[in-house]
């Protein structure tokens, strides 16, 4: 689970194969020859997108965080991204990879990852408890079951601390929230680059549009 701009990586299983999912908008769904890992592109009137399983499996070490190891999560998330955004992770890798091309000289790399919460917190209040004192607010609004907050942080001095962190929190069952992360990572890139451009469009839309099919898991069962 992400401190402090660390990204744990002891226990999320991701299966990022590419599967085509019905649109609004959307006119055909082709597999272009050569295309990466098999994806599946959903073309649209405007922009195409590629869907993404993640995939959290019970049988792995993905606990829930605040239950001591007493449950795991299991089940998938469905996300999507645009079509020009270049997937860097094999498919099963712990953590899905996206590189976002270079435009005037920036660029970003981009991490996503599913996890679940014991908490008493609203999925709102959960959110903002992650993203405190940013340098600015590219999306807070609600979303299908929950809320969703994306970030551009404040410097730090974390090595590894992403500039752009976003979360998306969903109730699961009584006291147990499941979430979205993404966090990413820009280079050459202005701050009105970072907090309007296309690579926050993506971020935002992939943390609205997410699919967080998750239920909790006793540990033993």
């Amino acid at each position: 689970m992400w401190r402090g701009g660390r990204v744990s990586r002891q226990t999320i299983w991701l299966v990022t194969t590419c599967v085509a999912v019905p649109a609004i908008g959307a006119t055909a769904a082709t597999a272009p020859a050569g295309s990466p890992g098999g994806q599946m592109v959903i073309k649209h009137a405007a922009k195409s997108v590629v869907a993404t399983t993640i995939g959290v499996s019970h049988f792995g070490r993905e606990y829930v965080v605040g239950t001591r190891a007493k449950e795991r999560v299991a089940g998938k998330v469905l996300i999507t991204t645009p079509s020009t955004w270049t997937r860097t992770s094999h498919n099963t890798a712990p953590l899905a990879k996206f590189r976002i091309p270079v435009l005037s000289g920036c660029s970003a790399v981009v991490t996503v990852a599913a996890s679940a919460v014991a908490t008493r917190a609203s999925p709102k209040a959960l959110a903002y408890r992650f993203t405190r004192q940013p340098a600015a607010v590219i999306r807070d609004s609600a979303r299908p079951r929950g809320w969703l907050r994306l970030v551009q942080q404040a410097p730090g001095s974390e090595p590894d601390r992403p500039d752009v962190y976003g979360i998306a929190v969903v109730r699961l069952v009584h006291f147990r929230l499941g979430d979205a992360r993404t966090y990413a990572w820009f280079e050459g890139c202005s701050d009105q680059q970072i907090r309007n451009g296309d690579a926050a469009s993506g971020l935002a839309n992939l943390l609205r549009t997410a699919k967080l099919r998750l239920s909790i898991v006793k540990v033993g069962s």
